[in-house]
């Protein structure tokens, strides 16, 4: 199974993120990926910079062919039920709906064995992380949760970006704890390349420690 986690934010420019254009086929034309080749996209929250290429508007198709794409329904309801849904909402998610291959999560789900949605909410109300785990081994996906690798240090820190920064807060201190407790590695994908590494203590303190 290939799961595709998030989905950049799109063919752009953007004004909102400075006119950025994204470079995700790009990246896995490189990698000798096809897109046909996925069967689960996992998206952690329902925000452009995230699924900007769930949908191929000039073909009017889902990009990835034979994926079905995953989102907690409390974002699904959030953004969609708006008086005035948001127009990339429009655009890269009910389009996929549609298309009848947009598959709702409620609550914590192993969808593959020893791959499961975790509920972090407070970016967003449904806002998910990817926990997988195999041979005692586990990384955490955690989206924008952790958005930089600062908020390893002070998850208490409240982030400006998370629609509910108490609940937001509460969950990144939650969730670190148990990375930390659990010895699981953490990737995201705003961390400065690589993205991911261990929860390390030096001197009492908790940091990030790239790999």
């Amino acid at each position: 199974m290939r799961i595709l986690v998030d989905c950049g934010v799109g063919v752009g420019p953007y004004p909102r993120y400075g006119n950025l254009r994204g470079e995700l086929p790009v990246a896995m034309g490189l990698a000798g990926i096809d897109a046909g080749s996925f069967d689960i996209v996992f998206l952690t929250h329902a925000h452009p910079d995230h699924a900007g290429w769930t949908f191929d508007e000039e073909l009017q198709r889902p990009r990835f062919g034979n994926a079905r794409y995953l989102l907690h329904r409390r974002d699904w309801e959030h953004f969609g039920g708006r008086e005035t849904v948001p127009p990339y909402f429009r655009r890269f998610i009910q389009p996929l709906q549609e298309a009848g291959v947009l598959e709702l999560i409620d609550g914590e789900t192993e969808f593959a064995p020893g791959i499961t949605a975790m509920e972090t909410p407070g970016h967003t109300p449904g806002h998910m992380s990817l926990l997988v785990q195999s041979r005692g081994q586990g990384l955490v996906i955690a989206g924008d949760v952790l958005n930089s690798p600062m908020f390893v240090t002070e998850p208490e820190r409240p982030f400006g970006s998370d629609a509910d920064i108490a609940r937001g807060v509460a969950t990144r201190v939650a969730l670190v704890d148990r990375i930390e407790a659990e010895g699981w590695r953490v990737a995201a994908e705003h961390f400065p390349a690589p993205g991911w590494g261990d929860v390390v203590r030096v001197e009492g303190r908790r940091w990030f420690r790239a790999l």
